[in-house]
């Protein structure tokens, strides 16, 4: 389940997935898609394979 833990000091987000993906795989993604007539009127979430969760992805870029 997701859940929000609001406090006066910061919002902590806990097991919220959110799709990331670097710029020139989403730019090839994009590019096969609207070159491709079998891809019309589909819907492509274009994002790394697996999906950290938020907390994760903060610990994985977090400056120490």
């Amino acid at each position: 389940m997701n859940f929000l833990i609001d406090t006066p000091k910061r919002v902590c987000i806990h097991n919220w997935l959110w799709s990331h993906g670097y710029v020139e795989g989403v730019a090839y993604g994009i590019a096969l898609a609207i070159t491709n007539e079998r891809a019309a009127g589909r819907l492509y979430n274009i994002a790394e394979l697996q999906t950290r969760t938020m907390v994760d992805f903060i610990r994985a870029i977090r400056v120490e």
